[in-house]
């Protein structure tokens, strides 16, 4: 079994693929190969934690892991466009629709699960006459793990 920080983000793709297309959605990784027309625009999933043990017994590699996870999906369209900032924050309404309800990503109990407001646009050249915008948007929550099993919720 994977890494629950893979499975979180698997399950962000899988359901964001399913409902939004799965030409759109990719790790975060992807950018660093070139994007075929029919990708645009593009939802790039990645994930962080920050990890702290119980101090409650049973003891060493038995003690519940907390983990805060942040699930940041950037949004992008490339700048050809009249204005790819609408069509950005189009696809983010898209994703919070799909995101609203936690259950349906299938991954145990999370708690504190919120989507946070997208981040200021980023332009980012590719050639001269030619950028991506982007935006952020965060969603965050928290679930626990056994020390010795960081592979599954612990209350799944």
């Amino acid at each position: 079994m994977a890494h629950i920080r893979t499975q979180v983000r698997n399950a962000f793709k899988a359901l964001l693929s399913a409902e939004i297309g799965e030409l759109h959605v990719h790790n975060e990784s992807r950018i660093l190969r070139g994007f075929q027309a029919d990708n645009w625009p593009v939802i790039l999933v990645s994930v962080t934690e920050n990890t702290r043990p119980s101090n409650d017994p049973p003891g060493l590699g038995m003690r519940k892991i907390t983990r805060d996870i942040t699930v940041s999906l950037r949004v992008g369209e490339r700048s050809a466009f009249d204005d790819p900032e609408a069509k950005v924050d189009d696809m983010c309404i898209k994703i919070e629709k799909v995101l609203a309800n936690p259950v349906a990503l299938n991954i145990g109990k999370l708690w504190n699960y919120a989507i946070a407001g997208a981040t200021a646009p980023e332009i980012e050249p590719i050639s001269e006459d030619m950028g991506i915008v982007s935006v952020i948007v965060p969603v965050s929550f928290t679930l626990e793990t056994l020390e010795f099993n960081p592979e599954q919720n612990a209350n799944a």
